[in-house]
């Protein structure tokens, strides 16, 4: 009798979890500001009581400032970098996506595995739990939100030849003679002086702008609360 009454409790407790995590997703749906966003998340980390969704680290703002001036130098969205500058020193986990701190962006802007993206202007925002990457592409009038899956593309300078190859059905040969070149693309695009690869090409810049897909996310706000809703949802597996 004492077990089911405890198992009564829980399924108490669940359902009044359900019910307050309802309410919170009508509650996100009409925040408009991200300090607004971030106060919500802290509440709803207090309240549900886990360290999972959403679990906020925030870390010393020291040398925050000394971040936020160097991704200024970047041609990111105001409203990313309204985010970055008050809470760019805050680790988000949203379940389905992180949310990284400034410093963390900055060293993937320059890492060997998205500066290629950087270079043709699409910037890294955060990643999800798989290692994908979620940029901003800024070279269209209004910027985009887009999705990198790491599985479905090439990524690093090391890859440039794969590109042309694959997408351009362009080859060149061990002795640095052009072999194949179906689609004639100009070869002043592709090579510097010195014969090696551009990595700002227009020919790179198209190719990410094919294989990258829209997250149909037009703000970082937006952004931001759909990734946080999906989290919710599938983690709490609820029922809306």
């Amino acid at each position: 009798m004492e077990l089911e009454n405890s198992e009564s409790y829980l399924d108490d407790d669940e359902d009044d979890l359900d019910e307050y995590l309802e309410e919170s997703l009508n509650s996100l749906d009409k925040i408009s500001g991200l300090q607004e966003f971030m106060e919500f998340c802290k509440e709803l980390n207090e309240r549900v009581d886990e360290d999972d969704v959403p679990n906020v680290i925030i870390e010393s703002q020291a040398e925050h400032q000394k971040y936020f001036e160097q991704l200024k130098a970047f041609n990111y969205p105001a409203d990313f970098l309204e985010w970055h500058e008050k809470h760019g020193h805050v680790y988000l986990w949203l379940e389905t996506t992180k949310v990284v701190q400034s410093k963390t962006v900055l060293e993937e802007l320059h890492s060997d595995w998205f500066s290629l993206l950087t270079h043709n202007g699409f910037l890294f925002l955060t990643t999800d739990a798989a290692g994908n990457a979620y940029v901003i592409d800024t070279n269209v009038q209004a910027p985009q939100i887009k999705f990198a899956a790491h599985e479905e593309m090439y990524f690093g300078d090391a890859t440039i030849p794969n590109i042309y190859s694959e997408f351009y059905e362009f080859e060149v040969g061990a002795d640095g003679q052009i072999q194949k070149n179906p689609k004639n693309l100009d070869t002043n695009l592709i090579f510097d002086e010195n014969r090696s690869f551009i990595s700002d090409s227009v020919y790179l810049e198209d190719y990410y702008a094919q294989k990258l897909k829209s997250c149909g996310c037009t703000s970082f706000l937006e952004f931001l609360k759909e990734r946080l809703r999906t989290g919710l949802i599938e983690y709490y597996v609820l029922d809306v």
